[in-house]
């Protein structure tokens, strides 16, 4: 199967937009937090496309060895909890019984 590389932190931005596909694909498409580019980690990345100071080094890991691509720590794909809010006046459909 595939070898495991060791992973260290983020020192550099991606090489190229090829690069930066490919860590898409491979965090952002299979993780749950990431729904309708809403994730504060892609906004910073595509942010740095124009100001390199946004770029989020200390959310990412790079591969050691100068293997390319990045790793994203917040990755998961777990599923997100919802936490249901009570609206004042709301109809209520469990009788509390």
């Amino acid at each position: 199967m595939g070898e495991k590389h060791k992973l260290v932190p983020c020192t550099k931005m991606f090489s190229n937009g090829t690069e930066y596909e490919w860590f898409i694909e491979n965090n952002c498409d299979s993780c749950t937090r990431f729904r309708n580019w809403q994730c504060a980690i892609i906004h910073a990345l595509e942010n740095a496309r124009f100001d390199e100071t946004c770029f989020p080094y200390d959310k990412l890991l790079d591969y050691e060895d100068g293997v390319a691509g990045k790793v994203c720590k917040e990755h998961t794909t777990e599923p997100l909890k919802r936490h249901r809010r009570n609206v004042k006046g709301q109809i209520a459909m469990d009788l509390g019984l």
